[in-house]
């Protein structure tokens, strides 16, 4: 899983901007409360209320005034001591469904990592692709892209980046300019491959997941956003996106030689002795891993030009009572029943590695849903839909690329979690409004907010490989502002073709 931040429990602000957070956030909170009515349309007063929090909670994350975790809860206590929402309204949205299908994801995740397959499938992938300079880069990345659609992408940087660093210490890269450039535009591609990846799948990235919280919370008489209809946009964006970023690395930003005098086919081929052959953890990881997702692909009706495939689903009658997170979690209570060493009593997934879940991300992405209920409750919706429903009058070429530029930039300074926390309420509200396809502002905020690529500070991937000191910061710079500008068009055309399919 990857885009925002995994690691969510502390901020990375400077301790000035985490001081002026303190004292800001307050003062915000109480001008909303307080302050003059706006001319015009007045908020009602749940609304303003609700406003009031949702910019407390905002500049709290923004300025990482204290931990993001801490912070997501405020709307839990805020919202029903100020008469928005009820305590039982709110506690019920901090654990919707689409909070258990993360779950359930990080578990499947979780055991994937504990028996080594995505140490496995990396290595073969990249094998498969020849050892080629330009072609090890991309097989790094495509690797990484595809872990990365199940997988955090911290944990993917993680686990991709010593492989990488073998490959380059026996090369000795450092030696020549062409091995200096090779190496970095290899961590660098590793970096991109998973903030790329997570916009595969629904469980690819968090902001993923609040998309479809909010959507449903919204919306919920629209047509299900489920794992097939959102693998249909989000892997023709991971196919296409990877490969340009692939080529702005290797033939524009750092010129990487086809051939800079490395033979890297030692190297890769030693790291794949070393794994032997595959353990039946590894093979039990794998089926689990396939079942889980030949159920999610299947579970909901398809519609392909014209010809409608039932789902199993409505097939057994279920259809409206399960859902995607009803697999996650069926899958995932399931990989603590199943035998590796039945002697000693090993199963596929233990609670000790299963409590490595990121559970500050889950009060995150619940904070995300809850605050999209006290925007529909409080009637904060409608009055930011009336207030933008002069939207309609744009194009929607001119709406789609917008959002879409703007949330990539935005998403380089701040946590592409809580911007999407912030925006998509609004967005949803907009849409309403002005008579809009909701998912046609929702969509591109989402997915913008994987595409952060400049900064080391934008993602845990960009700042995990800029620390090795082997990338120059120029270099990440101009990759990065090709990458963002490509990833808002390539969103932009995709959402445009099929989208609307």
């Amino acid at each position: 899983m990857s885009g925002a931040p995994e690691s969510v429990s502390e901020g990375g602000a400077p301790p000035a901007v985490r001081r002026a957070g303190l004292v800001l956030g307050p003062a915000i909170f109480l001008f909303l409360l307080w302050g003059p009515e706006l001319a015009g349309d007045p908020l009602p007063p749940a609304a303003r209320r609700c406003l009031a929090v949702t910019a407390l909670t905002a500049v709290f994350w923004t300025t990482g005034a204290a931990p993001i975790p801490a912070v997501s809860l405020i709307p839990l206590a805020a919202m029903p001591l100020l008469g928005v929402m009820s305590a039982s309204k709110m506690s019920a949205l901090y654990s919707d469904q689409i909070i258990f299908l993360f779950l359930g994801g990080f578990f499947l995740a979780l055991t994937i990592e504990r028996w080594n397959l995505h140490r496995r499938i990396a290595l073969h992938v990249v094998h498969l692709l020849g050892s080629d300079a330009r072609r090890i880069v991309l097989g790094f990345m495509l690797a990484t892209g595809f872990i990365s659609c199940w997988i955090s992408n911290t944990a993917t940087t993680l686990l991709m980046l010593p492989i990488g660093l073998a490959v380059l210490a026996s090369l000795g890269t450092e030696e020549t300019p062409a091995g200096r450039r090779f190496g970095a535009a290899l961590l660098i591609g590793i970096a991109h491959g998973g903030s790329i990846g997570g916009m595969g799948t629904p469980i690819g990235t968090a902001p993923n997941a609040i998309l479809l919280g909010i959507y449903r919370k919204h919306f919920p008489g629209a047509p299900e956003l489920g794992f097939t209809t959102w693998i249909a946009f989000g892997l023709p964006i991971v196919a296409a996106l990877l490969p340009l970023s692939w080529l702005i690395l290797t033939r524009v930003a750092l010129r990487v030689p086809r051939d800079p005098g490395l033979d890297a086919r030692a190297v890769i081929e030693e790291e794949r002795r070393r794994l032997g052959p595959m353990s039946r953890g590894e093979r039990l990881a794998l089926g689990a891993f396939l079942v889980a997702a030949l159920l999610w692909i299947t579970r909901a009706d398809a519609d392909l030009g014209g010809v409608r495939i039932a789902g199993w689903a409505g097939r057994i009658g279920l259809k409206g009572m399960v859902e995607d997170s009803t697999v996650a979690i069926a899958v995932a209570t399931l990989l603590f029943f199943i035998p590796v060493d039945r002697r000693k009593g090993v199963m596929l997934l233990d609670w000790s590695t299963a409590v490595r879940v990121p559970w500050g991300m889950m009060l995150l992405l619940g904070s995300g849903i809850a605050i999209a209920g006290a925007f529909e409750d409080s009637g904060l919706s409608g009055w930011i839909g009336r207030r933008f429903s002069g939207v309609a009058a744009l194009p929607p070429v001119v709406m789609v690329g917008g959002i879409a530029l703007a949330v990539t930039f935005l998403s380089e300074i701040m946590s592409n979690v809580a911007l999407t926390t912030l925006l998509l309420p609004i967005l949803a509200a907009t849409a309403s409004g002005a008579g809009l396809p909701p998912l046609l502002l929702m969509l591109p905020a989402t997915l913008a907010g994987s595409c952060g690529f400049m900064l080391p500070v934008a993602t845990p991937p960009n700042a995990i490989v800029f620390a090795t000191g082997r990338i120059p910061m120029g270099a990440m710079m101009r990759a990065g502002f090709l990458v963002n500008l490509l990833g808002a068009v390539v969103i932009w055309l995709v959402l445009r073709t099929f989208g609307p399919w």
